[in-house]
C-alpha cells in the first residue's frame, strides 16, 4: 500500500517498508523460538532420568525432626566419686550409665600392695610382742636378782 505523494510531502511520513520490518522481526523472534525449542527438547530428554517420587495420603501424625547443634550437655545432678585407696583397677562390675545403689561394688583394685602391707604390719606386731615378752622376762630376772641381793646382803 503506497501513500500518495501529497501526504508524504505535507506530513513528512513515509510509508512503512514491510521487507525491513519482516527482517527485524525475524532477527528477534527466530533466536527466541530456537531457545524455547532447545529448552523443550532438553526437558523431554531429561524426563527419562527423572528421580522417582513416592506419595502418601495425607493424615494426622507426629513429625520427627532431628536437630543438630553444638554445645555442652550437663546433667541435672552431678556426683563425684573418689576412692579411699589407690591402685590398679582389675574389675569393674558396673557398666557406664547403669543405676547403682548404696553398697554396690563399683570397682575391684589389685590387692597385692595391701596384702603386703598387712603382712608387714602383722610381722611388726609379732616382733613387738616378742620384744615385749623379752622385756618382761628381763624385768622378772631383774626383780629376782634384786630380791636375792637383798636376802644375801647384811642389814644394818
Amino acid at each position: 500500500m503506497k501513500c500518495p505523494k501529497e501526504i508524504v510531502r505535507t506530513c513528512g511520513a513515509r510509508p512503512p517498508d514491510l521487507r525491513k520490518r519482516r527482517v527485524k522481526l525475524s532477527k528477534r523472534w527466530v533466536p527466541g523460538l530456537l531457545c524455547i525449542a532447545g529448552i523443550t527438547i532438553a526437558f523431554q530428554q531429561r524426563g527419562h532420568n527423572a528421580l522417582p517420587v513416592t506419595t502418601e495420603k495425607a493424615r494426622i501424625r507426629d513429625l520427627v525432626h532431628l536437630v543438630s547443634g553444638t554445645g555442652k550437655i550437663r546433667p541435672e545432678r552431678e556426683v563425684k566419686i573418689s576412692s579411699e585407696a589407690a591402685g590398679e583397677i582389675i574389675e569393674m562390675p558396673v557398666q557406664l550409665g547403669q543405676r547403682v545403689k548404696t553398697g554396690d561394688l563399683l570397682v575391684r583394685i589389685r590387692p597385692d600392695n595391701y596384702i603386703a602391707a598387712v603382712k608387714q604390719a602383722e610381722a611388726a606386731l609379732t616382733a613387738a610382742k616378742a620384744d615385749s615378752s623379752m622385756r618382761k622376762a628381763e624385768m622378772l630376772n631383774n626383780d629376782l636378782d634384786r630380791s636375792r641381793s637383798k636376802s644375801f646382803s647384811p642389814r644394818n
